[in-house]
C-alpha cells in the first residue's frame, strides 16, 4: 500500500492505494474537529489487504490546510457530491462502501437521504444522528460554552482543530434533520455500548423506524471516541467482517 495525496476542486484527499489490483474502494468520512489524517482511518485502510482503495478527505473547515470560515451542512454535502463524481469517474463499474464517524456519519445520511444510488456497504461509527443535540448537549458542554452565549455570539470548537460556528450552523442541523425520512440501503453501525456523547437507544428507535434493515456491532465498554486499546481492533475486526 501507499499513500498519495490529492486535491480534486480544492477538496484535500488522501489515498490508500492497495499494491494489487482494485477492486473494492471504501470512501471514509471523518467526525466534527476530525480529520483526513485519523489515525482510525488509517488502521482501517493498512487492514484490508491488497485491493481495497481507501479515500479519506477533509470535510470543509476542517483539516490543517482547509480555509477558515463559518462549517455549512450544504457545503459538506457538496465535498461528498464532489469525491463521489471523481471516483466514479475514475474507478467506472468498481463497487464503493463507506466508513462514517460521528458527524461524518450524520453528513452521509443527509446525501443519501436525496440520493437513490445503491453503495455495496454503508458502515457508521457511533453516528450522531442527532446532531443538533450532540453540538448543544455534549459539543458545548464539553468547552463549556453555554447555549445561550453559544446563540448569541457563536463559538470556536474543537481542540485539535479549531472551528467556527454560530447558531446559523445549528438551525442548519435541525433543518436537515434526519428524522423525517426513511432509507431504503441495509447499513451497519459500529457503537460503544458506553458512548457519552450520543443517546444509543434513540438511535437504536431511529434505525428501527427508519432502515428496513440494519446490524448493529456493540463494542463492550467503549465510549464515543473508542479510547480503549482494544477497540480498535474490534473496529477493524467488524469492518473486514462486513466487507468481505
Amino acid at each position: 500500500m501507499r499513500v498519495e495525496y490529492i486535491d480534486i476542486e480544492n477538496v484535500k484527499c488522501k489515498l490508500f492505494i492497495p499494491s494489487g489490483e482494485i477492486s473494492d474502494i471504501l470512501i471514509a468520512l471523518h467526525g466534527f474537529a476530525g480529520d483526513k489524517e485519523s489515525s482510525v482511518i488509517k488502521a482501517v485502510a493498512e487492514s484490508l489487504g491488497e485491493t481495497t482503495l481507501v479515500f479519506a478527505f477533509d470535510l470543509p473547515c476542517h483539516g490543517k490546510d482547509e480555509e477558515q470560515g463559518k462549517l455549512r451542512l450544504d457545503k459538506c454535502i457538496k465535498y461528498l457530491d464532489i469525491i463521489l463524481d471523481y471516483v466514479k469517474k475514475s474507478y467506472k463499474s468498481i463497487p464503493i462502501s463507506f466508513f462514517a464517524t460521528s458527524f461524518g456519519a450524520f453528513v452521509l445520511l443527509n446525501y443519501l437521504k436525496n440520493h437513490d444510488e445503491q453503495f455495496k456497504h454503508i458502515i457508521l461509527r457511533a453516528p450522531a444522528i442527532f446532531m443538533d443535540e450532540v453540538l448543544t448537549n455534549s459539543i458545548l458542554k464539553d468547552h463549556k460554552i453555554s447555549l445561550d452565549i453559544f446563540l448569541k455570539q457563536g463559538a470556536i470548537l474543537g481542540f485539535d482543530k479549531e472551528i467556527l460556528v454560530n447558531k446559523d450552523f445549528l438551525q442548519d442541523l435541525r433543518k436537515n434533520s434526519l428524522s423525517q425520512h426513511k432509507f431504503l440501503e441495509h447499513i451497519d453501525i459500529i457503537q460503544g455500548d458506553k458512548d457519552d456523547t450520543v443517546d444509543i437507544k434513540k438511535n437504536e428507535v431511529f434505525f428501527n423506524s427508519k432502515f428496513p434493515s440494519f446490524s448493529l456491532h456493540y463494542i463492550k465498554d467503549a465510549d464515543h471516541r473508542f479510547k480503549n486499546p482494544t477497540d480498535l481492533i474490534q473496529i477493524i475486526t467488524i469492518i473486514k467482517n462486513i466487507l468481505g
